[in-house]
């Protein structure tokens, strides 16, 4: 298949790709990181939009394609944003959170957020902290755990336990005794969406802290480590913290999903390894995973996080395949891997890619590594 370029819309660089398990999967990123930043004119429009929308979808990517910015119109358009419930505009301010004007806005838009539909907001004013931010994440985690819809199945995700899993996070973060945080982690992990466990796992995940002794660490500790033996699905998604509780038990059911389970499980699980503490001791498993692997894609990504373990030409090989695929957004990682590579290795590489690169912005990418090196 010939090279096609990205895909240029509302600010983003975009790339559809079929991925190893057949699926149509979109990658997109701001097209500033590319050197290619919006107009002034398309700017207006994109703080317009932040500020005021009916679309949603729009609205994250006006906050997407703007994310290099640290400016005061900016701040004003996300400050209108939150007051006016736009999801995508929480995360954003916290490069402004020095302002006195931010803590509040987020705690008030939090409070005005309807149930299911608060998540974005809850994890915000977890991480920001301040005043009443304390208290009103244990009022809603009060008032979600009482919500029979709260314990519903759902076919995909059940938003209310969404929300319930991201206010424990951040009430047990501000408040590390908080064992009402710890006993809504405990009832849903055995939620029966599955989906929501993973997900309530993963929010555990994020706030445990084995090295902390208050009885809500406890409590969380003493639930996640009855996942241990868990369904294959549920153990993944608590493995940072299991391998913090049990390295040896959790090293080795790791082990077996490496060798046996389903491609797309095994590299949640390498994905996990590689966040957890104990990263060192995993790598040996990991690498001679990762040897194994004929996904391009996913190869050059993990050899990548793990290249001092690796031998300088199998980066390089990968990075070859990866510049001679039709993705654009698999071009751009193998350009990323350059870098690892002697100079005069990488320029003899990237020369060739440049004859038939369609993308500008990559071809742009590739002219760096023939004048200034790798490191460009």
């Amino acid at each position: 298949m010939p090279k096609r370029p990205f895909r240029r819309e509302g600010g983003l660089l975009i790339d559809s790709y079929v991925n190893r398990e057949g699926k149509t999967t979109v990658h997109s990123m701001p097209g500033h990181m590319l050197g290619e930043g919006p107009t002034n004119e398309q700017r207006q429009g994109m703080l317009a939009c932040i500020r005021v929308s009916p679309d949603p979808a729009a609205q994250f990517t006006a906050v997407q394609a703007t994310s290099n910015e640290v400016s005061g119109d900016r701040l004003e358009a996300l400050l209108e944003g939150v007051r006016a419930g736009n999801s995508a505009a929480p995360l954003p301010l916290l490069q402004y959170v020095d302002d006195p004007r931010v803590q509040p806005a987020l705690l008030d838009a939090a409070r005005q957020a309807q149930n299911g539909l608060a998540a974005n907001f809850l994890q915000v004013v977890g991480m920001v902290g301040g005043e009443g931010a304390e208290e009103f994440l244990r009022s809603r985690v009060i008032e979600l755990m009482a919500d029979s819809q709260t314990w519903e199945d759902d076919n995909f995700f059940n938003r209310r336990a969404g929300d319930l899993a991201t206010a424990a996070k951040g009430l047990l973060e501000l408040n590390r005794e908080a064992e009402l945080a710890a006993d809504a982690f405990s009832r849903l992990f055995r939620h029966p969406c599955g989906f929501n466990r993973r997900s309530a796992i993963g929010n555990a995940n994020d706030c445990f802290n084995p090295r902390i002794h208050t009885h809500a660490m406890r409590k969380l500790r003493d639930s996640l480590l009855e996942l241990l033996r868990a369904d294959e699905d549920v153990f993944v998604s608590a493995i940072p913290s299991l391998i913090e509780l049990d390295a040896k038990e959790a090293r080795t059911r790791c082990q077996g999903i490496l060798e046996r389970s389903a491609p797309a499980r095994q590299s949640s699980t390498v994905n996990l390894l590689l966040q957890s503490s104990r990263v060192l001791d995993a790598i040996p498993m990991i690498v001679a995973w990762l040897k194994k692997q004929t996904d391009v894609r996913t190869a050059l990504g993990y050899s990548l996080q793990l290249r001092e373990s690796l031998p300088p030409e199998f980066i390089e090989a990968l990075a070859t395949k990866a510049l001679a695929d039709e993705s654009p957004s698999l071009r751009l990682n193998g350009i990323g891997a350059l870098r690892y590579l002697e100079a005069e290795r990488a320029a003899a590489i990237s020369r060739r890619a440049i004859e038939d690169e369609p993308d500008p912005a990559l071809k742009r990418e590739l002219e760096k590594v023939l004048v200034s090196g790798p490191n460009a």
